[in-house]
């Protein structure tokens, strides 16, 4: 607010690191938007955000949500694949929210 003359909906932190609060780091942001640049959870079992084993197919689930859509639901049988394939779909749609650090186990 005091930089920017506006609270904006909700702040992102660009580099993923909520303790790094210097201006630089901080982007005005909405809901989905933030959720866009969060890393892989911390259950998550293969390591890169965006992929989990679906037990029934066997199979690296890739999914990738925009603004509560689906955009992305493939299955991919190699975990490194499933991980470029989400990496991509990040890229392509949530722009310069994508999360892509840290994103290889």
């Amino acid at each position: 607010m005091l930089h920017h003359g506006y609270t904006p909906q909700e702040v992102d932190h660009i580099n993923g690191d909520r303790a790094d609060n210097r201006i630089e780091n901080l982007r005005a942001a909405n809901r989905s938007e933030n959720q866009c640049n969060r890393g892989a959870l911390a259950n998550n079992t293969s390591g890169y955000p965006n992929v989990s084993w679906h037990k029934k197919s066997k199979a690296w689930l890739v999914r990738v949500v925009k603004n509560g859509k689906t955009k992305v639901n493939i299955y991919v049988k190699d975990l490194e694949l499933a991980g470029l394939v989400a990496l991509e779909a990040r890229s392509l749609y949530h722009g310069k929210f994508a999360q892509l650090e840290g994103t290889q186990p």
